[in-house]
């Protein structure tokens, strides 16, 4: 077993996810990093384990947490990480590192873009907190163009989920797929201006995946291996 294993993601699609579901936890502060090529990760892993507690159990993060302490969380895959910290009294310790407060600043990473947007519940007036996931903004520019460019192509379509989920290896959360779906709006503009057969608005649902969750040392509830 990897001295490491329950702060390393295994894939891309567990990483975006356990991203989403940290912030969605209140840990709204986060430092992202790449280690440099050639580097040892597990070197960089233990770094990071011994300069920040990130090892604390559910036990003592939630006790923490009521006392009014920040609590932090470490996270990997590949050479791209990211520490993750709740508001609190001593999130002093965190100012060591380049933070940002994913409530005010977005996070562009593996060619995703994870923000936080709020709004009030009509039944309490309590305000809530989403996260959302799409297309980082320049690999949404570049389909699009790429996409009108290309417009004449039969299999417009095909070729495009292909670019998106093969090529950029992106995944189809609900923003990415809005984003799909008005790419595809502005190719059937440019196909009936031309007088060329427009093409079907299908964009693909997302589908459940098995993901791993340090925070509950399991899998996602609703997840299945």
């Amino acid at each position: 077993m990897v001295k490491y294993q329950e702060y390393i993601c295994p894939t891309a699609a567990g990483f975006i996810q356990q991203i989403t579901y940290y912030f969605s936890r209140g840990y709204y502060y986060y430092s992202h990093s790449r280690v440099g090529d050639g580097k040892d990760l597990l070197k960089v892993d233990d770094k990071i384990t011994r300069l920040y507690p990130v090892k604390q159990d559910k036990f003592h993060q939630s006790r923490s947490r009521k006392l009014g302490h920040s609590v932090m969380r470490y996270l990997r895959y590949g050479q791209d990480f990211i520490l993750f910290a709740t508001p609190g009294s001593d999130i002093g310790l965190f100012s060591r590192e380049n933070n940002f407060d994913i409530r005010k600043q977005g996070l562009e990473i593996l060619n995703h873009h994870i923000f936080v947007s709020s709004f009030l519940k009509k039944e309490t007036r309590e305000s809530v907190r989403k996260v959302h996931v799409s297309m980082a903004r320049e690999v949404y520019k570049g389909l699009t163009a790429w996409a009108e460019e290309n417009a004449q192509q039969k299999n417009i379509s095909g070729m495009l989920y292909n670019r998106i989920f093969k090529e950029l290896n992106l995944e189809p959360w609900g923003g990415v797929r809005k984003q799909i779906f008005t790419i595809l709006k502005k190719v059937n503009v440019k196909r009936h201006n031309n007088g060329w057969e427009t093409i079907a608005m299908h964009v693909p649902l997302r589908k459940s995946v098995p993901v791993w969750s340090a925070a509950q040392d399991t899998l996602f509830p609703g997840f299945q291996k």
